[in-house]
């Protein structure tokens, strides 16, 4: 979508932007949980595994 100037509007940007902070925050859960499962296998969260 462009504006009156044919420049791409808000809209357009807002999105692209949206995306890219999407991915952003994806990987950074990703790694939160990779901790969480290394975690479990120290003495720190061995706990949460049943007969561990």
């Amino acid at each position: 979508m462009r504006d009156s100037r044919g420049a791409p509007s808000v809209l357009d940007t807002s999105r692209a932007v949206s995306a890219t902070s999407g991915i952003g925050w994806s990987a950074v859960l990703l790694l939160i949980l990779c901790v969480l499962v290394f975690l479990q296998s120290t003495p720190v969260l061995g706990w949460l595994i049943p007969g561990g």
